[in-house]
């Protein structure tokens, strides 16, 4: 994966690895904005970095999670099981999705190694 600084394509994919292995929506919000304080020395509580994580991240973890979800984390969704949906949506199967946990987890080498 590569774009140009890790917030469109890659950082959309990225986000929706973590989701699917379980981070948390802060985790993934601080990843994500990792990109703007970088490029662009936007730090949090800067009103820019909010309206960034509000016009860019909102509408991508709203896609994979949905429209309803309250973005301020009182919405009580497994973010985890939402991403394992929408990749569904998007045509992998289950066990394809079982398999890329299985190895972004690193327990298919253990089990190899033992």
């Amino acid at each position: 994966m590569h774009c140009n600084e890790g917030r469109d394509r890659s950082g959309f994919t990225v986000m929706v690895i973590e989701l699917l292995m379980g981070a948390t929506r802060d985790e993934v919000i601080v990843d994500y904005m990792e990109s703007f304080v970088n490029y662009y020395g936007v730090e949090p509580g800067n009103d820019r970095y909010d309206i960034i994580l509000e016009t860019n991240f909102i509408g991508m973890m709203r896609e994979v999670v949905g429209e309803s979800v309250d973005m301020d984390g009182d919405d009580n969704v497994d973010l985890q099981a939402a991403a394992e949906q929408y990749l569904l949506k998007c045509g992998m199967t289950q066990d394809a999705i079982d398999t890329l946990k299985l190895r972004l987890s690193g327990e298919d080498a253990l089990a190899d190694a033992a």
